[in-house]
């Protein structure tokens, strides 16, 4: 589970973020389901390894 800290970081991350990279890797991909897939793999990265940045 994340710490109180970490959880602001995340949604930070995800709320300044997401868009822009989103657009980059439709951009890249070409295909909407396949860059939303990708981009929710990112962000489940992330929260997975939050801890190390």
């Amino acid at each position: 589970m994340l710490k109180q800290g970490q959880e602001e970081a995340y949604s930070y991350l995800y709320d300044h973020y997401s868009a822009a990279l989103f657009g980059v890797i439709l951009r890249i991909i070409m295909l909407q389901e396949e860059a939303e897939d990708i981009l929710q793999e990112v962000f489940i990265k992330i929260y997975h390894h939050i801890g190390n940045y």
